[in-house]
């Protein structure tokens, strides 16, 4: 076999078949970093922890967490955690346009009382004025 020359030997995995054996028949291809052969161990599904059995009632995937068998698949877990994911989200998004309906009232409640920021900070100088005034006098 002939020796790589020139940029091709200065450059790792460049050498002649080297993109053959990565591809096909080498250790690469079928056991991973550690060249074992034969296919991966299973991965057993998981035991829920509370938090996550809390998670599989509140979305509506088990009545009670009692009925929850003591092992359940990945997608199982997916699936239930996806749509406590996306109730959540409602209720941020209901809470948000409550506390806007809020405001909008309040806002509207201190225009009929003809009460606004600047008013209110008008007044708050004015009395801290006449405060800084009184102390003048004292002195």
């Amino acid at each position: 076999q002939e020796e790589p020359v020139g940029l091709a030997a200065a450059i790792p995995g460049t050498a002649r078949g080297a993109g053959r054996r990565a591809a096909g028949s080498g250790r690469a291809g079928r056991g991973g970093l550690l060249g074992r052969g034969g296919p991966a161990p299973p991965v057993l599904p998981p035991s829920p922890s509370e938090t996550y059995r809390k998670v599989l009632v509140w979305s509506g995937r088990f009545k009670k967490e009692d009925e929850i068998p003591e092992a359940i698949t990945f997608e199982m877990l997916d699936a239930a955690k996806n749509k406590f994911r996306v109730k959540i989200s409602y209720a941020m998004m209901a809470l948000t346009v409550m506390g806007c309906v809020l405001m909008i009232i309040k806002g509207k409640q201190a225009a009929r009382r003809h009460e606004s920021l600047t008013s209110m900070n008008l007044e708050k100088k004015a009395r801290l004025r006449e405060e800084a005034a009184a102390l003048q006098d004292h002195k």
